[in-house]
């Protein structure tokens, strides 16, 4: 009895140094677990903090909205743009290891998020560099332009967070309202964490924090920033810089609050550029994406009479717009160009070289120079006020039209192409009508030029029967347009 007096007491002791040394251990696994979650947040905020820097970076790309200036912080670097906007890129920092534990586990590997630009032009979401599926289609980071002025839809901006239950990463593509499992391009959920560690004394220490972000560079050159961000380049222009040196711009008498139609064409690696400054502020907005190409389409001018096109441009149609200035000169890919019945009084296409087409009949032109646009194959420019019209560079035509000017002479000389002319209703008397008729180019098959109007105020006179003759000798047909729409052949 004396025996089990003595050993109850130290069986006592023994079980409350167990229990203390439980109540010790248990403690420490659930500050393990505080440090491994605290871990796993930060991975988590540093990875949508860099997801939200990658949309703004896609925002400004799909936009061509270009950098003002850049500033060093702490962290990274404070980007300026020149629509007021702000993108902060962070340079990322080694966390600390984590401590022991008796279950470590692995730190938390973030997916990485990218972006990328698709043969559309537009910028879509990547999953380490493959394109992320949402329903098994990709996902735009600026969304779709709204049509003719409206509201486009908002970019998917995809937010990540770990589902505590499973370790897995899960996926928001409506600001947290719902989640969805992450999965890789073979379907499979991405883990946050490595597998649970066998229980033992002391677990391994945890793994380092996130490294800084590999490669994270910032350089400038005349007109570009460029930015080496999580792992892949950007090209921003400066602001200024005149990286984005295609547009076009005109004024219009249209009211505001009617619409004015547009045909634009481009090829196809351009069209992403394309767009249209309804509002004329230098920054493109919802309904200002240009999505139709080759065909007509209206816009409401609701505060600007100006407008500018922005892209590399090779069709513009502005026909029947009430336009009195048109610029057309820093667009030198322009191949063709209609811009009739309108009001204008001056027309440059010195710096548009590579125009193909030109028509810009029915204004009030008194001069055009086309010495520049030694590709041209068409112009029409009748129904202006030209008293001289120079085709001599423009070895290349095919077609002339100038009929209802002013002209005196007309030397066609040079254009040894030429298989269509049009020149009635002009000033081109006598000898100036000998003298085109002699610069009329030798063919080898059958041209046509019409040179008379049957009418009271034809200003052309009638060529000489020798005329006539040389005429046909070099296989041209003249004509002369009938007041009842026919037409007469002078030299049968």
């Amino acid at each position: 009895m004396k025996t089990k007096i003595i050993l109850l007491p130290l069986l006592i002791t023994i079980f409350a140094a167990c229990q203390k040394k439980d109540i010790n251990a248990l403690k420490n696994e659930v500050n393990d677990l505080k440090t491994q979650l605290a871990s796993l947040q930060n991975t988590v905020n540093m990875t949508n903090a860099d997801i939200k820097s990658l949309k703004d970076i896609a925002v400004a790309l799909q936009k061509n909205i270009s950098v003002k200036s850049y500033t060093a912080t702490a962290t990274g670097y404070l980007l300026t743009m020149s629509d007021g906007s702000t993108i902060e890129l962070k340079n990322g920092q080694n966390g600390t290891n984590g401590v022991n534990g008796s279950n470590g586990k692995d730190g938390a590997n973030a997916p990485t998020i990218g972006i990328k630009q698709d043969t559309d032009g537009q910028y879509y979401w990547t999953l380490a560099g493959d394109w992320l599926l949402q329903n098994g289609q990709r996902v735009r980071t600026t969304g779709k332009d709204g049509v003719n002025g409206t509201n486009g839809a908002n970019g998917n901006t995809p937010m990540l967070k770990i589902d505590s239950a499973t370790n897995y990463w899960l996926i928001s593509y409506n600001n947290g309202v719902s989640w969805a499992l992450l999965t890789d391009t073979g379907g499979k959920p991405v883990p946050a964490t490595g597998p649970q560690g066998i229980p033992g004394q002391n677990g391994a220490t945890g793994q380092p924090g996130q490294p800084g972000i590999p490669g994270f560079t910032i350089t400038e050159n005349g007109t570009a920033i460029v930015i080496t961000y999580m792992g892949a380049i950007y090209t921003l222009p400066k602001d200024g810089g005149g990286i984005n040196t295609y547009k076009m711009t005109f004024a219009t008498q249209i009211r505001l609050g009617s619409d004015i139609s547009i045909v634009v064409d481009a090829a196809l690696n351009d069209r992403a550029d394309v767009w249209i400054d309804l509002n004329n502020n230098k920054k493109q907005e919802d309904g200002e994406h240009i999505g139709i190409f080759g065909s007509a389409v209206s816009y409401t001018l609701s505060t600007s009479q100006t407008v500018t096109i922005y892209g590399k441009i090779t069709r513009l149609d502005c026909s029947h717009s009430q336009i009195t200035e048109l610029d057309v000169s820093q667009n030198t890919g322009l191949v063709e160009l209609n811009c009739n019945s309108n009001i204008l009084t001056a027309l440059d296409v010195s710096k548009n070289t590579a125009l193909a087409k030109l028509s810009c009949n029915v204004n009030n032109l008194k001069v055009l120079d086309v010495s520049k646009n030694t590709a041209l194959v068409e112009l029409s420019c009748y129904a202006n006020q030209l008293t001289a019209l120079d085709v001599s560079s423009n070895t290349a035509l095919l077609e002339l039209n100038c009929i209802v000017n002013q002209l005196t002479m007309l030397d066609v000389s040079k254009n040894t192409a030429l298989v269509g002319l049009n020149c009635y209703y002009n000033q081109i008397k006598d000898a100036q009508m000998t003298a085109l008729i002699n610069s009329l180019p030798v063919r080898t098959s059958a041209a046509v030029a019409y040179i008379l109007r049957e009418a009271s105020n034809e200003g052309n006179t009638m060529p000489s029967d020798t005329e006539l003759s040389a005429a046909k000798a070099k296989q041209w047909k003249l004509y002369q347009a009938t007041a009842s729409g026919d037409e007469a052949l002078l030299n049968p």
